[in-house]
């Protein structure tokens, strides 16, 4: 995740040990580790077991999960691992290599799921009546294959070239932006034109107006996702675009930036199944019910 040095475990900064923060770090990443292992499995329970579920939409919320399950299961523990042992590309080169390689995958195939799902919604409302026959379970499924197929390509170029990464993380992270804000404006657009339309019509008609709510929350669920991922990624990104394109040592400081915006980075993958609950209520029923059967096949 970072590029580390010879340093001692109590790097200092400006004559103070920070050593104490570093242990913070490595105890929270602990916690939301676990965090994100549990919130991720119930929504990926509920999803597989909930036949009214099986729908694109949540299908592609069961790939996001997939991947902040993996973080928190196996991103997160390597993490703690290179805090302890200082794992840097002169102690540890194979080790660290195959850490990034490994949180190359799983981030990149969250973000890629998260504009996938921006995008679904967005045909929802374009396509209208015709969504359904458009976009299936299979087309879907389909979907989340090509975006791990894409994630494994990203990851491989960290094996491959270290150079050949920063082109192809700045052109997926363009990719991303660029789509995910001309699909909410688009969505925002079309709402606003029908919710015009509507208030304009004497008798307005009942169905449109109930649709035009459900598209408006699916639209906000899906703008709060989006600002988690921006308010959880940027300061990551913001840190390796300056060390790529500016000649900061490496320091102390530097260290200590970037495992905290990597500890945000994780962090969204514990917050997603709490938007879960609080803005889908089906999928709350469904954790609901699916943590149930769990205790009663415990208790039996």
């Amino acid at each position: 995740m970072y590029n580390n040095s010879n340093q001692s475990n109590n790097p200092t900064w400006g004559g103070e040990s920070y050593a104490a923060f570093y242990d913070a770090v490595c105890v929270l990443n602990v916690v939301f580790s676990l965090t994100a292992f549990a919130g991720n499995f119930l929504v990926l329970g509920a999803i597989w077991s909930k036949p009214t579920l099986h729908k694109p939409t949540n299908i592609l919320l069961l790939g996001l999960s997939l991947s902040d399950l993996a973080v928190g299961l196996i991103v997160q523990p390597l993490f703690i691992v290179v805090l302890i042992y200082e794992v840097s590309r002169e102690k540890y080169p194979v080790l660290r290599l195959i850490f990034r390689s490994i949180q190359a995958f799983f981030v990149s195939a969250t973000i890629l799921t998260l504009t996938s799902v921006s995008v679904d919604r967005c045909l929802a409302l374009i396509l209208h009546l015709r969504y359904v026959a458009v976009v299936t379970v299979k087309k879907t499924i389909l979907v989340l294959c090509l975006i791990w197929l894409a994630s494994v390509v990203y990851a491989v170029t960290f094996l491959i070239d270290n150079e050949l990464r920063r082109p192809v993380s700045f052109f997926v992270v363009t990719l991303c932006i660029v789509i995910n804000t001309s699909t909410c404006s688009t969505i925002y657009r079309i709402c606003r034109r029908h919710r015009i339309q509507i208030q304009n019509q004497s008798l307005p008609n009942q169905a449109e107006v109930f649709d035009m709510k459900r598209y408006r929350k699916s639209l906000i669920t899906m703008i709060v996702l989006l600002m988690l991922l921006i308010i959880c990624y940027t300061p990551y990104i913001c840190v390796r675009a300056l060390i790529a394109f500016t000649d900061w040592p490496i320091s102390p400081r530097r260290i200590f930036m970037l495992r905290w915006s990597a500890f945000l980075v994780y962090l969204n993958s514990s917050i997603n199944p709490l938007v879960y609950c609080w803005r889908i209520p089906a999928m709350r029923v469904a954790i609901k019910q699916f943590w149930k059967s769990l205790l009663h096949r415990h208790s039996t």
